[in-house]
């Protein structure tokens, strides 16, 4: 276990958490062809699930009058190729493993790993809501209970994320999905009253910006050879 936390940290992964695997709840009415409820039906002889969370850093708006772009989305492609390399260590060791697209919000909070606020963003310990996340499915770990894992900082419910939001999407109730720019993003064509609000690119994440708990996730330039992809010309 620990050479795979090992070879998980050279290839940049932020924190490696091994719960058993587990079913999940699918809500009512909720339909998703690519999420996986039930770890088990995926890979038969399972008896574990891998978190694999990479934290990073927000990068500084661009003062050259180009686009900005969330580096979520960096991070993002990178753990899931990463994922994808250590399901392959983990069977060239003679485990069955496979990356799963578990349902996040659920699969995080179910291993103690985060809580959630206002904006529906799950914190976690060290890296707020500045990180994302895979998960691996495998034989290759016998875990009996979930890891203990620091708690990280509650949303105190402040009202920033609410006061910034440009589509009011956040109410006193939590978010409005609905009206959350990164939902309308997946919706073709993308509705004109979200061109218009959208601060960036690619996403959004002023919420994230103003929020309390990410306050310790300082933000960075944006590497040049991104910036030099990223121009309107």
């Amino acid at each position: 276990m620990e050479r795979f936390r090992a070879l998980a940290a050279e290839y940049g992964v932020s924190q490696v958490h091994i719960a058993p695997a587990r079913r999940y709840a699918q809500p009512s009415g909720y339909a998703s062809k690519h999420l996986c409820w039930v770890p088990l039906a995926l890979l038969p002889g399972a008896c574990c699930q891998i978190s694999l969370l990479m934290a990073y850093q927000p990068f500084h708006h661009r003062d050259d009058a180009q686009p900005d772009v969330s580096a979520f989305y960096v991070a993002s492609n990178a753990l899931y190729h990463v994922a994808n390399k250590l399901a392959a260590a983990l069977q060239e060791q003679g485990h069955q493993a496979l990356r799963a697209e578990l349902p996040a919000k659920t699969a995080l909070l179910s291993s103690g790993l985060g809580s959630v606020g206002s904006n529906s963003l799950v914190s976690v310990a060290g890296f707020g809501s500045r990180f994302t996340v895979q998960w691996l499915i495998s034989d290759a770990f016998e875990v009996d209970e979930r890891e203990d894992v620091e708690e990280g900082a509650v949303c105190i419910r402040c009202g920033r994320c609410q006061k910034v939001c440009p589509m009011r999407a956040i109410g006193r109730e939590g978010l409005m999905v609905e009206r959350c720019i990164r939902y309308r993003m997946m919706k073709d064509p993308m509705p004109e009253t979200v061109k218009r609000r959208i601060p960036s690119l690619l996403g959004c994440e002023m919420c994230q910006a103003v929020c309390p708990r990410n306050e310790m996730v300082k933000p960075k330039p944006m590497p040049q050879e991104l910036a030099d992809l990223v121009t309107y010309d």
